[in-house]
């Protein structure tokens, strides 16, 4: 059904979104020698900032990275949007 479908459809949309920033953020932090990961101060503080604050309230900066995975997401559903219409008629009939 077409719920199933959009769910999977933004849910892997969402994997790769999270995929790529935790490869992102592994980058920017090292393992000490007891195998524990550690980031720097700064950007703890800045995310940790980021994750507290609603989306109204963050910079433009940090709004415009929001729209660029709100763009990722909307570029899946318009390249199956064939598929969207199809559920759509089906549902209408």
């Amino acid at each position: 059904d077409f719920e199933s479908w959009i769910v999977e459809l933004v849910a892997d949309v969402q994997h790769a979104i999270w995929s790529h920033w935790m490869k992102y953020m592994f980058s920017c932090g090292d393992y000490n020698e007891d195998e524990c990961w550690v980031m720097p101060a700064e950007k703890a503080t800045r995310w940790e900032r980021q994750m507290k604050t609603d989306y109204g309230n963050l910079t433009e900066r940090e709004k415009a990275s929001d729209r660029e995975q709100a763009v990722k997401v909307l570029a899946a559903i318009e390249e199956h949007i064939s598929k969207v219409a199809t559920f759509h008629e089906a549902a209408v009939k």
